[in-house]
């Protein structure tokens, strides 16, 4: 299952710009089954070098900021997410705000395509860091259904898309992301049944598949449904494990859960 949900991204994939269309139709496929497709290798080296060393900057800046002062660990722009996992809003400079990691030519038609419109808002642009030794994070959605089902009575479309792209090769002992296959699909709450997830008891609908950890090379991108629910994985290893994360939303969906304060005004 861990292989299905992967599309690999060839150099002349990127040379010519474009996903191949059998490609292209496959990773549609699969976010509308699964919820999250992973695009291996999709950024350059030479992009996924200067995100890393730059992102490392803001990183060490907070770290050293929190060990003076442990009130500065949720403000405006960071976020204990879970013990040692921390999200930090990146400042809207190069290399963060290159077009090939915020536009980019093979991920865009894609996006387009599965969230239904040409006008598409970059909302949350930050990157997520797991400290060496993190443990396993709770089951989570990044944002919820807008409608219960039992009103609407069918499945829409999402509101948003999420991007992750890690900086450094992440094993399985780095603690990957790990989705719930089909749970950004709804269903009556009468389908609702009891999942075991490790120590988690969940409610979640009958349809819903295995838990999917999704190691990857740096430079991928890892790219799922708004709704699915998923966890950051314990990091076992002495290394520190950062990703790039972007949420791309509908124009008119505005994020509440994750930081309140926008980072439009610096676009």
């Amino acid at each position: 299952v861990h292989d299905k949900i992967r599309i690999k991204v060839t150099q002349k994939d990127r040379k010519e710009g474009i996903l191949p269309l059998k490609k292209f139709k496959r990773a549609i496929r699969i976010m509308e089954i699964c919820g999250v497709v992973v695009f291996e290798r999709l950024y350059t080296r030479e992009l996924v070098k200067q995100l890393r060393r730059a992102q490392g900057e803001v990183l060490e800046q907070f770290l050293e900021g929190i060990e003076k002062d442990v009130s500065k660990t949720n403000s405006t722009w960071s976020e204990q997410r879970s013990p040692g996992r921390y999200e930090l809003v990146n400042p809207l400079k190069s290399p963060f705000s290159d077009e090939e990691f915020i536009a980019n030519g093979l991920l865009q038609p894609f996006m387009k395509r599965m969230l239904g419109s040409k006008r598409l808002e970059i909302d949350t642009h930050s990157s997520v860091t797991s400290l060496p030794h993190t443990p396993a994070q709770h089951w989570h959605r990044d944002a919820g259904f807008l409608f219960d089902y039992d009103q609407v009575q069918k499945q829409i479309p999402p509101h948003g898309m999420v991007v992750f792209m890690p900086l450094v090769k992440v094993s399985e002992e780095m603690g990957p992301t790990e989705f719930l296959a089909g749970s950004h699909i709804q269903c009556p709450s009468s389908e609702n049944v009891e999942r075991q997830l490790g120590k988690w008891v969940l409610q979640e609908c009958d349809h819903t598949g295995e838990a999917i950890s999704t190691p990857s090379s740096s430079g991928s991108a890892v790219v799922f449904d708004l709704r699915i629910l998923h966890r950051g994985l314990a990091n076992q290893t002495p290394k520190k494990r950062p990703l790039m994360y972007m949420a791309i939303l509908k124009e008119w969906f505005v994020d509440h859960v994750n930081f309140n304060d926008k980072q439009t005004a610096s676009f």
